[in-house]
């Protein structure tokens, strides 16, 4: 009978042990649980966010889009405008500047060949020095007349 008692003890502390360690890991369980349905909550609220976020954009890039199609739509309407009013006022004479603003046109093309003035004086030999040599328009003094200073020293 001891034994039975025994076997019968041991099983006790063993089903007492179980539910003891099931209750420890069940209770991590739910804060893990816990904590993973908290963040999928978060996620969930994030990409809601991005979502509205991101039709923001869209819209925002479609009225800009409207705005500058508008802006467009205007100024062709502004220069249309102009052509008929020069077209009704010069009576006839716009033809006549257009023809000589691209005669104009015309002959600034024949000058391309005018090179700008330059901003320096070129060399007159090959042995001359130029403007940006560091030396230039610096006379040479005599040696003696000079300040000598002794840096080696101080």
């Amino acid at each position: 009978m001891e034994i039975n008692n025994l076997l019968v003890a041991i099983i006790v502390l063993s089903v007492f042990a179980g539910i003891g360690i099931g209750i420890t890991f069940s209770g991590s369980f739910r804060r893990d649980s816990r904590r993973l349905r908290d963040l999928e909550e978060s996620l969930a609220k994030e990409r809601e966010h991005l979502g509205h976020y991101e039709e923001k954009v869209l819209a925002h890039f479609s009225q800009t889009a409207r705005l500058v199609n508008k802006l467009t739509d205007s100024y062709r309407e502004v220069h249309t405008h102009l052509a008929n009013g020069a077209e009704e006022l010069c009576r006839g004479e716009s033809r006549e500047i257009f023809l000589k603003i691209e005669e104009i046109k015309k002959e600034t093309s024949i000058q391309e060949d005018i090179q700008p003035p330059l901003d320096y004086a070129p060399k007159t030999s090959p042995k001359q020095r130029g403007v940006l040599n560091e030396s230039f328009g610096i006379e040479k003094e005599d040696k003696d007349e000079g300040i000598d200073i002794d840096l080696k020293n101080q």
